[in-house]
């Protein structure tokens, strides 16, 4: 029926079948069932009181919806339609935040918060979760390659040595990856970008630097 972004359309489905385990959130699913239909904002008053209706809960609650829902989706490629915006910042990152308060070890929120030190964090905290290690080989990838997208014109980084430091850890990380598709696209990524890092270096910064030398006496 959807031929224009299939698996968007599918995956909200599967998600609006879900009532059906979870009946205590019919509102989120609701809310995937009306946008599946692209009634947006029927849709959007459905997911407001939903996440209305869960910010009266316990934290406990709260994080247990948190927690079910990334894992659920965090490999669709479509968080904004099933993570949106009013969900995110009035219940899900406030809801992560206040887990890493209460559990300061805890590496799972680190992981969904999903910002460069959080994960970092994360896979620090559980350097075997396969989850945290792919969101921060992304994470990695994604930075230096807006750093590197107007090369050779010039390199839009802080620091390339520190962003060669991150590939090493990013390959480190790969072994957790246990999807082979995902990991054999990760580690070819991770070796162009090498290349290309390498290249700005030995061609602009290490000529500067070499004649930026004093002369000996």
């Amino acid at each position: 029926m959807h031929y224009w972004r299939q698996d968007y359309f599918e995956s909200l489905r599967e998600l609006a079948a879900d009532t059906n385990k979870f009946p205590e959130w019919s509102d989120y699913f609701a809310y995937c069932e009306l946008l599946e239909r692209g009634l947006r904002k029927e849709a959007l008053a459905k997911l407001n009181r939903f996440v209305s209706s869960m910010l009266a809960t316990s934290f406990e609650e709260r994080r247990r919806f948190v927690s079910w829902l990334h894992h659920r989706v965090w490999n669709t490629g479509w968080l904004n339609a099933f993570i949106p915006h009013p969900l995110d910042t009035r219940l899900a990152a406030p809801t992560l935040r206040e887990w890493i308060e209460r559990e300061p070890n805890a590496a799972e929120p680190h992981c969904w918060l999903g910002t460069m030190e959080h994960l970092r964090r994360s896979v620090t905290l559980d350097p075997l979760s396969e989850v945290a290690s792919t969101r921060f080989i992304r994470c990695i990838l994604g930075g230096i390659d807006y750093a590197t997208h107007e090369l050779p014109a010039g390199y839009l980084g802080d620091d390339p040595f520190e962003d060669l430091a991150d590939l090493a850890t990013a390959e480190k990380l790969l072994n957790h990856v246990r999807n082979l598709d995902e990991r054999v696209q990760l580690a070819g990524k991770i070796a162009e970008v090498r290349r290309l890092l390498g290249d700005y270096i030995s061609e602009r910064l290490v000529p500067v630097q070499r004649n930026t030398r004093p002369s000996p006496n």
